[in-house]
């Protein structure tokens, strides 16, 4: 028996066999407006409000307070989810400076389930140690970073930024819990990865469509890989409504 996390995403377990593997580190890849960031900070709250599990949401983009704001009419309790955005102040690497820790937070700030990090420089080592950290202290089950074009833009040469994302991978996997990746999908080529090789060295593929039929734009969801589990092999529809993401299973997003 495959122990699982089930996302509780209308109708997305039943396409996973009942939820995703635990453990397992998944690329969420999808174009502006696909519903990335809902899909994950609702994996999060299901994850709290329904199965009893911790989640930290680590934003590289976007500052925590405007993501709690944003978030907010989809009625999700996001008290108990911890929310870090790491933003540096100049775009830069520097392995010698590093983002304040939690501690050093002022009291006030600690007391809230968000953090919001400004460093003057950007390190990714320090970026690494903050998940390993707040994982631990939250015990966290599920993760999510946000994005990895964010983590990776701070970085000049592509066979470094290669090797920073399979060092990050390789730590979400030691971490023990459920991790979701989101990058934004390359149009124009093939494969939905910006470098290339994310989605060999993640465990799970899901890509999300936002495409334009006729005068209208509409949205799908399709599972490319999910290692070592049986699933749904369509593409199906997508819509994102009051209450968040909805996967219908039956309804092809492409019909003959």
């Amino acid at each position: 028996m495959i122990e699982r996390t089930p996302t509780g995403i209308p109708g997305l377990d039943e396409m996973l066999n009942g939820g995703i593997p635990k453990g397992y580190t998944v690329l969420i890849a999808g174009g502006p407006g696909s519903g990335k960031s809902t899909f994950a900070m609702q994996v999060l709250a299901n994850g709290v409000s329904k199965y009893g599990e911790n989640g930290v949401y680590i934003s590289l983009e976007e500052r925590a307070t405007d993501i709690i704001k944003n978030f907010s009419p989809f009625g999700w309790d996001l008290s108990k989810i911890k929310i870090i955005s790491m933003i540096p102040q100049k775009a830069s690497l520097a392995k010698d400076v590093k983002y304040l820790s939690p501690e050093e937070v002022s009291g006030k700030a600690e007391e809230k389930n968000y953090l919001e990090l400004n460093p003057k420089r950007f390190s990714v080592d320090t970026a690494k140690d903050v998940i390993i950290k707040e994982v631990a202290k939250t015990n966290a089950k599920r993760l999510v970073i946000d994005s990895l074009a964010g983590f990776s833009m701070q970085i000049n040469d592509p066979f470094e930024i290669r090797q920073e994302i399979l060092g990050l991978s390789n730590l979400l996997n030691n971490l023990g819990c459920t991790s979701f990746l989101l990058t934004e999908m390359p149009e124009g080529q093939k494969g939905v990865s910006r470098y290339g090789m994310e989605e060999f060295i993640c465990q799970g593929v899901i890509a999300l469509y936002n495409i334009r039929k006729g005068s209208e734009r509409v949205r799908g969801l399709e599972i490319l890989k999910m290692r070592g589990t049986k699933h749904s092999q369509k593409i199906v529809m997508l819509e994102i409504g009051p209450k968040g993401v909805v996967v219908y299973p039956d309804e092809e997003l492409y019909r003959e």
